[in-house]
């Protein structure tokens, strides 16, 4: 349990720590693409977060199975 506890807050480390980069991204994105290219920015990062926790969770899960 502990495992999963740990991976899943590795994953909200990683999505707070990739959050900024994320924002100047979106920024720049905007101002040399126009406004289409954020919503792509917007899609685009909560599927990558989305993969992240289901790692995390995957992970967490083989590791408690493991020591089960």
């Amino acid at each position: 349990m502990l495992e999963l506890l740990g991976y899943i807050f590795l994953y909200l480390i990683i999505g707070v720590v990739l959050l900024p980069f994320y924002m100047i991204a979106a920024r720049l994105e905007v101002t040399k693409y126009g406004k289409k290219n954020l919503a792509v920015a917007i899609i685009f990062w909560p599927i990558v977060n989305t993969f992240l926790f289901v790692i995390a969770l995957v992970g967490g899960w083989i590791e408690l199975k493991n020591h089960l």
